[in-house]
């Protein structure tokens, strides 16, 4: 356990800015979109580092089991990091709808006034916005899904929610690509010869 603490606090760099276990997620992050899975997995194993949070993995759980209250306490758990209304309100309204969805499918639509009926002021979102949700969903005809089309609804909704959700909760995707090609944006392609190599 102390080695954990320690390597969550580890900083590396000449300036010591870059903590060790965020490099590794977007390294193994990185690995998987490269489809070197299996590398992937080993890096993950060897420096017990998932490239998603536990946060991440729990929401995901709570999610493909279709345990939405618990969804909704995650998110009030991780509101430290969910800065803006903005954010709160649409990583809620997603749990929302797809919880819902999920009840109005069935007819069962007693708890899907219920959910929207739930105080949800500890994320900050307003009333409005809750109401405002409800008439969007009250126009949708939805019936009778069945397992497999929930279950593939369920997997959509964590990767939108990963889209939604901020560092150090989930990580965006392709990131590492990304700061690769923000290097080389910034800095003359001539100036080193690894981004020239990059850039070719």
């Amino acid at each position: 356990m102390e080695n954990d603490n320690n390597q969550q606090l580890e900083m590396l760099g000449p300036k010591h800015q870059i903590k060790k276990v965020e490099l590794l997620r977007l390294i193994i992050q990185g690995l998987y979109a490269l489809d070197y899975n299996t590398s992937a997995a080993s890096l993950e194993t060897e420096s017990n580092v998932s490239y998603e949070s536990s946060e991440l993995k729990r929401l995901r759980s709570q999610v493909l089991e279709g345990n939405w209250e618990r969804c909704i306490e995650i998110l009030v758990e991780i509101k430290e990091y969910l800065k803006n209304e903005e954010t709160r309100a649409k990583a809620l309204s997603l749990i929302l709808c797809q919880c819902i969805r999920e009840c109005m499918s069935r007819d069962d639509y007693i708890s899907a006034v219920m959910a929207l009926r739930k105080d949800f002021s500890e994320l900050g979102v307003s009333q409005e916005k809750i109401h405002h949700l409800a008439r969007v969903l009250l126009k949708e005809n939805i019936r009778g899904l069945d397992d497999g089309a929930i279950a593939e609804m369920r997997n959509k909704l964590v990767i939108e929610l990963e889209k939604v959700l901020p560092p150090p909760i989930a990580v965006p995707e392709r990131r590492l690509e990304g700061l690769v090609e923000m290097s080389l944006e910034s800095l003359p392609t001539d100036t080193f010869l690894w981004n020239r190599s990059f850039a070719q």
